[in-house]
């Protein structure tokens, strides 16, 4: 009697657990589900002119996971100013702006968009690249390449993040896996002893921030 009650009792939850996933799968059309959320932080936004000001920035966050919309930032940046004024910049208006979210430091700064990144419709003239390392003769920048996909009706996002290196004279160079040691070498062939480092494997990708550390330190 017990092994018959048991088992209806498995029917029973396995009939349910069907039912269930027949609503919510293929006979019924996906609820568009809402996946950001928007944040206001107090910012110090920094324009062309050198004058900072106190700002508190606009950011969308994973609904989930509280990851920032690194590609929205990238983009523009969208704050309320002293006054109560919404207001947007582009890298155009604004050389940088710095936050913190989440105990990180984020200082995005403006650069000319010469390696034509976040190519779309239009390519930006300007973009905005997080400042993990600076420095007076090369910046370690951060540039998010973003790209989406559609599964049953949802977008999804995936995000690989990239170094990239600028140099005080306007140069840029993000380097590649596949080409790292060639277009490094060619990219800091005014520092031979760098070179030599790159060359014998004694810097590699891992070591970014060495790497522009030691030109910042000893390359002249």
């Amino acid at each position: 009697m017990k092994k018959q009650i048991v088992l209806w009792g498995i029917v029973a939850l396995l009939s349910s657990t069907a039912m269930q996933a027949k609503d919510n799968g293929n006979d019924k059309k996906p609820e568009k589900m809402v996946t950001t959320e928007l944040k206001e932080l107090p910012a110090q936004l920094k324009n062309k002119g050198g004058k900072t000001e106190n700002v508190k920035i606009q950011l969308t966050v994973g609904a989930m996971d509280g990851q920032l919309d690194m590609d929205k930032l990238q983009k523009e940046i969208t704050y309320t100013n002293a006054k109560g004024e919404k207001k947007t910049a582009s890298g155009e208006d604004v050389s940088m702006v710095t936050f913190t979210y989440d105990s990180v430091e984020y200082r995005m700064l403006s650069c000319p968009n010469k390696l034509k990144l976040d190519a779309g419709s239009s390519t930006p003239k300007y973009i905005f690249l997080k400042l993990e390392v600076d420095g007076t003769r090369l910046r370690l920048l951060r540039y998010y390449q973003v790209s989406t996909s559609k599964i049953n009706g949802n977008e999804l996002k995936s995000v690989s993040r990239k170094y990239v290196l600028r140099k005080s004279n306007d140069t840029y160079l993000m380097p590649e896996i596949k080409d790292f040691k060639k277009d490094m070498t060619e990219f800091f062939s005014d520092c031979q002893g760098l070179v030599f480092k790159l060359s014998k494997n004694q810097l590699v990708k891992k070591d970014m921030v060495q790497i522009t550390n030691f030109y910042n330190s000893e390359c002249k």
